[in-house]
Order: structure tokens, then sequence, then C-alpha cells
């Protein structure tokens, strides 16, 4: 999937967008960044498929203490706490029917992929044009 037009896709549209529905702020902890570039897109369930890749419901914003926290790297028990607020701000119901799209996920088409960039481009210039 080396430079695929899903990873484009993920990099140019998908990542702008779970800042923008986030406010620019870590989904977990509340913290804004004064820069979004501090600020992390993070997929809740692995990219198994393009589908999982670009899902925005497989999204969340996350502040680089937060991110470090979901993957395990900021010492014991600091992964379990991250995931519990994961649940509480998701929904336990909401993470485990993630869980379960990723086995069920339908494959995408290169046409639905440009659809999907389309459609992101879209929701993108709507966020710019109401914020201005």
């Amino acid at each position: 999937m080396k430079n695929s037009l899903a990873k484009r896709i993920e990099k140019a549209q998908w990542t702008p967008l779970i800042k923008m529905r986030a406010k620019n702020k870590c989904e977990l902890c509340g913290r804004g960044k004064p820069q979004i570039s501090q600020l992390h897109a993070h997929h809740i369930e692995r990219k198994t498929s393009h589908f999982m890749r670009l899902s925005l419901d497989n999204g969340i914003c996350l502040c680089g203490g937060c991110h470090m926290s979901i993957h395990g790297q900021n010492g014991l028990g600091k992964q379990d706490e991250a995931r519990e607020r994961l649940d509480k701000v998701r929904g336990k119901k909401f993470i485990e029917d993630l869980k379960q799209l990723k086995f069920t996920a339908p494959k995408l088409s290169k046409s639905e992929l440009e659809d999907r960039r389309k459609h992101y481009k879209n929701l993108i210039k709507k966020h710019e044009g109401f914020n201005q």
C-alpha cells in the first residue's frame, strides 16, 4: 500500500477532519494546543483495510501525552487508564461495534476512494468557510 491513494487521503483529508471535529483539542484530556501540528489523529482500531483507515468513526484527536498513553509508552497502567477514558468518551458499545466492524468492513474500490476524497474535501471546505 506504499504511497497509496488511501494513505494520501488519510494524510490530506482524514487527519485534518479528525482534528477539526475535535475543535483542535485532545478528546481524552481536553487540552487544546496552540498549534494543530501538536495534536495527533489516532486510529482507534487497526487500519486493517482502506475502510478502517478512512472511517471518521475510527479516528480520535489526541495530544502527544494521551497518544503515548494509548500506545503504552508512558509507563505501566497508563494504557489501561487511557483506554478507560476512551470508553467513556466514545462509549463502550461504540468501541465494541468498531472492533467488530474491522472484521466486516467493506472493501473500497478506487472510485469509492475517490468519492470519499471528494466528500472529505467538501467537509473541510465547509468547515473552513464556517470558521472565517
